[in-house]
């Protein structure tokens, strides 16, 4: 198994950092929003790779599960819509290569990176939509189709 860590770690790339032999960091980039994220694969109770890797990210000064991480996404109808808009019908939570009903050993620490990307670019994208509800009542010059046509882009 550590010839296969080793090679997970290789191909997560330059932005990945090793700590021991079961952890690793993962410095995700936002270049559109200009955001970072730090992730932690941690294999040490997971039985890795038979079982979803033990994700979590930098939230707060303190890792969070990645699930917890997203679950507003999930409850919030707004934030629904928008996961239906970008993703199909596909639940979050449910659907993600995490998720121990989807995992299989052939799964990659790339594909789980791709993945969370994914999952943090949407709350971003929700945090956007939000912002412009919120400056919308404070901004009356523009008409509501105009502010409708800026949301369809965030």
């Amino acid at each position: 198994m550590h010839r296969r860590w080793q090679t997970e770690f290789e191909q997560l790339g330059p932005c990945a950092q090793r700590d021991g032999d079961n952890i690793i960091y993962l410095l995700l980039t936002f270049a559109d929003y200009e955001k970072h994220a730090v992730v932690k694969f941690d294999r040490q109770h997971c039985n890795f790779p038979f079982r979803p890797i033990k994700a979590t990210v930098l939230h707060g000064g303190e890792y969070v599960d990645y699930f917890e991480v997203i679950r507003s996404l999930h409850s919030n109808p707004d934030a629904s819509r928008l996961t239906e808009q970008v993703l199909g019908t596909k639940c979050l939570v449910c659907d993600s290569i995490l998720c121990t009903n989807t995992w299989s050993p052939q799964t990659k620490l790339v594909m789980v990176r791709d993945e969370i990307a994914k999952g943090l670019r949407l709350k971003l994208r929700h945090g956007n939509r939000l912002m412009v509800r919120l400056l919308n009542p404070r901004v009356t010059k523009l008409h509501d189709e105009v502010w409708r046509y800026i949301e369809t882009f965030l």
